[in-house]
């Protein structure tokens, strides 16, 4: 079967996924990659899988053969830092104001707060840029800050 294998991997995930090698093209943060990128990522990091199917791998240009994508937990995070920081200058004054950390900071999306656990990044990494109709930053005591991100419905 072809198809496109997504992982996001987290710096403590308590699942690992062998990598399949026949066939396969990698990209690994977005970049193409070789089986011996794809194979060093250490076990335990694997967030989530996600099988497509083909003929989802025709937009990679790859011919007939399946493709893997592989989302670190940094990509994850920096992704979802810029769509949100698209929103809220706010957001962006904060980061940059405390190193690019986001630690202090309580989400929640349509007044509904994000879990702070493993689970955090890629819910808050799979919120489209055109699915966002706003967001509210305001600031609490100290460093702590809540970021709330209200959809298009």
């Amino acid at each position: 079967m072809r198809g496109v294998v997504v992982i996001l991997l987290m710096m403590v995930a308590p699942v690992f996924v062998k990598a399949q090698t026949k066939g396969l093209v990698y990209y690994v943060d977005s970049v193409k990659a070789d089986l011996a990128a794809v194979e060093a990522i250490p076990a335990g990091q694997v967030e989530e899988t996600i099988n497509l199917g083909y003929p989802n791998t025709k937009s990679f240009a790859v011919g007939d053969s399946d493709v893997m994508l592989v989302f670190t937990h940094k990509f994850a995070v920096t992704t979802y830092k810029k769509r949100i920081g698209a929103f809220s200058p706010d957001y962006v004054n904060y980061l940059s104001a405390n190193k690019n950390s986001d630690k202090q900071i309580s989400y929640s999306i349509d007044g509904k707060p994000v879990a702070k656990d493993r689970g955090e990044a890629l819910t808050l990494f799979h919120i489209k840029s055109e699915n966002i109709r706003s967001v509210m930053f305001e600031m609490g005591d100290g460093k702590k800050a809540s970021v709330n991100i209200i959809t298009k419905k």
